[in-house]
């Protein structure tokens, strides 16, 4: 029923997903940073109304390019758990806090070099509810904060919850 209301979020359960992140990867020492796109796939557990597990792997799909050297996103994935707050007009907004592994290349002049980052990760999202079990969602995440590069970038998707 399309009328009937519901509280977003709220019901435990299962979903599948995925979308797309524009991340900034911000060097140590350089002026500029790159502009990097990822598609990812995400499942995750709605345990109660406030907490989720969720699981995400994406591969890179846009590089950019810093003093002609082109930077890309080769695959990312992480582990997290999402703190959100249910409400009754179909949006559940959330904190996000996790691990994140990202492999990224450099290449120039026919030569390339990969490099794995992982750290804790953090973000601040929300979900909106289309419907009982499907999820529009907008996210901004920090993948990767050390003193050598910072990984940040919005996402968005789609859930469907089970």
């Amino acid at each position: 029923d399309p009328g009937m209301v519901f509280i977003a979020g709220a019901e435990p359960g299962f979903y599948l997903g995925g979308g797309y992140t524009m991340s900034s990867v911000d060097f140590d020492g350089t002026s500029t940073d790159a502009d990097i796109g990822s598609l990812f796939l995400n499942a995750g557990y709605q345990i109660n109304p406030n907490f989720s597990l969720e699981v995400r792997a994406g591969m890179g799909v846009s590089d950019d390019e810093i003093d002609d050297v082109e930077i890309e996103a080769e695959e990312m994935y992480g582990a997290y758990m999402k703190v959100g707050a249910p409400t009754l007009n179909r949006l559940y907004p959330y904190f996000l806090v996790g691990y994140t592994n990202t492999k990224i290349k450099a290449s120039y002049a026919g030569e390339s070099d990969s490099d794995n980052s992982d750290g804790p990760s953090y973000g601040l999202g929300a979900d909106v509810y289309i419907t009982r079990h499907i999820a529009a969602n907008v996210e901004y995440t920090e993948f990767y904060n050390k003193s050598d590069a910072k990984i940040g970038g919005w996402t968005l998707g789609m859930n469907y919850k089970f």
